[in-house]
């Protein structure tokens, strides 16, 4: 018998044994065990998960408090459906047969720290009382990815916080009452991480290079990979389509085809937490109307909900972020149903469950109508901030909303001139925004109560096309369109230039409209490459930084 059984059985008899839990009692995402000593993880999806040994289960678990006995008939009757890995960041693995050390990253993915330099600065002075080895046969339960070349290729706390259950770590949906880790992290001593900058490289590939052109492209995260979602007319008329991509930018899974309305599809955008959900709006005659999708990582389809439709109103430019903290959606979008003749409207919040069910009323945030514009919303801690630029003013405004969808409060962002491209993203304490205002590029942080901390400051001064910006965990990352190229650099939480720009296209082809993202374990940028030269298709790009 393994070792693992002999200490399990050691604690489940020093606790004593529980009274058998009916079949039709027991609760998905829990431990359960037979009359047998082995625990098991009985997920969500109905299926069992094996903890190979001990130090894989005290990776999660600090004791044997929440298993729940079952019959053997009832653990017999539940598919396994694989082993369970290390909780990614906890801990570091190397199997027997292989010096190299390992950081166990989300989804059982193994990224190689290659020296003990780099391990001080990830996991502190007593790094090497943090590894474990992992048997030879155990190690086809992991995929190895890209190497940590720099403390800047991974946040460790970061990681740590982003996997707190067995299901988020493995892609598994959640249930509304999931079993949480609760290993005691303290052993981590995870230090400031100040070292020199090291230079990026950006492996580029294609996402999809199908002869149509390609509208709306936007970078999600999945796991350790990227989704990217677009629209485009290859059936007839706007469709909506998303692709899968694996850590290195490879293609998962086919393109999947979100939309199939007898309509145009349009402004999409995707969110992973568990399950891949898509926004978009679509258009009939008489409406535009706002549509959730969800799809499991295979790319089926789970469930479509109609999530707003305004009678004969126009509803237009959703956005839509996962509150970890509220176990919700918050969606933001342009709507007509105040306004006149269709062509004014006000800016609109909801919230639903992951199942799609509205909670409480949607609110508007406007008061006066304005001409369309297109909002932006993230998640800030328990609240929401939505930004938009006034169509009439120009003024760049933000709301904050919080966790019950009551307005808290409306400040000014900026006041440029001219139509700006704006982009936000959140560090954990703040909100960074930046914008384009005449070439130049100008940034402002607003804490989660909507409020400027700090002055505006302008941080390039050139000529600069649309942009984005992305947290990944140390600063942030900038992308933006310069002279038919993406330009690239990072800024600390103060709007510090910490180095110079760098092209990271650099190709004869025109590079537009730059995407960002964190995964898991990585960062990308993406862009359209105008590959065709008389206009009539271009291609999505994908670029890995390592």
């Amino acid at each position: 018998m393994k070792k693992y059984i002999y200490i399990l059985a050691f604690f489940l008899l020093f606790l004593g044994v529980a009274p058998q839990v009916k079949a039709e009692d027991v609760p998905k995402d829990t431990l359960i065990r037979a009359s047998l000593p082995a625990v098991y993880y009985y997920a969500n999806d109905g299926k069992r998960y094996v903890f190979p040994n001990e130090k894989t289960y005290s990776s999660w678990y600090s004791n044997f408090d929440h298993v729940i006995t079952v019959s053997d008939d009832f653990l017999a009757s539940i598919q396994i459906g694989g082993n369970v890995t290390y909780r990614p960041g906890v801990k570091m693995v190397k199997i027997t047969t292989d010096p190299k050390v390992y950081h166990v990253s989300g989804g059982s993915v193994l990224r190689w720290v290659g020296t003990e330099e780099l391990a001080i600065q990830l996991y502190g002075n007593n790094w090497n009382t943090l590894i474990d080895d992992v048997s030879d046969a155990f190690f086809t339960n992991y995929t190895v990815g890209s190497p940590i070349n720099s403390v800047y290729d991974l946040n460790v706390e970061q990681e740590v916080t982003n996997f707190t259950t067995i299901n988020s770590n493995k892609g598994i949906s959640q249930s509304t009452n999931p079993l949480y880790s609760n290993t005691d992290t303290n052993i981590l001593t995870i230090p400031e991480q100040t070292i020199q900058k090291s230079t990026y490289r950006w492996t580029q590939k294609a996402l999809n290079k199908d002869q149509y052109l390609h509208k709306g492209y936007g970078l999600s995260s999945v796991l350790n990979g990227y989704i990217g979602t677009w629209y485009d007319d290859r059936n007839g008329q706007n469709e909506v389509m998303y692709q899968r991509t694996d850590q290195l930018g490879d293609n998962i899974n086919d393109l999947v085809r979100v939309s199939s309305n007898l309509s145009d599809s349009t402004n999409a955008t995707t969110l992973y937490n568990g399950d891949i959900y898509t926004l978009w709006e679509d258009y009939s005659a008489v409406k535009r109307a706002l549509y959730i999708e969800k799809f499991g990582l295979n790319g089926f389809s789970v469930a479509e909900t109609l999530y707003t439709s305004t009678t004969f109103a126009t509803s237009k430019n959703p956005d839509f972020t996962w509150n970890e903290s509220n176990q919700e959606f918050g969606i933001s979008w342009w709507d007509t149903r105040n306004g006149q003749n269709g062509v004014l409207g006000n800016l609109f919040f909801g919230r639903i469950t992951s199942g799609g069910i509205k909670i409480g009323d949607t609110l508007k945030i406007t008061v006066s109508t304005e001409l369309e514009f297109s909002p932006k919303i993230i998640s800030a801690d328990k609240n929401y901030l939505i930004f938009w630029q006034e169509s009439e003013s120009k003024m760049l405004k933000v709301a904050s909303v919080n966790y019950l969808g009551v307005l808290q409060k409306i400040s000014t962002v900026a006041t440029p001139l001219v139509n700006v491209d704006f982009a936000v993203s959140w560090d954990g304490s703040n909100a960074g925004v930046v914008w384009n205002d005449a070439g130049k590029i100008y940034f402002s942080k607003i804490n989660n109560s909507g409020l400027k901390v700090g002055d505006n400051k302008e941080i390039v001064s050139s000529d600069a096309g649309n942009l984005d910006i992305e947290w990944d965990g140390l600063e942030y990352a900038i992308a933006y369109e310069k002279n038919n190229d993406i330009y690239y650099f990072e800024i600390d939480t103060s709007g510090v230039l910490l180095n110079e720009e760098v092209n990271i296209s650099s190709t004869s082809d025109k590079s537009t409209n730059p995407t960002l993202k964190k995964s898991s374990t990585g960062f990308a940028c993406g862009w359209l490459e105008a590959t065709d030269s008389l206009g009539r298709w271009d291609e999505l790009v994908v670029a890995i930084r390592q």
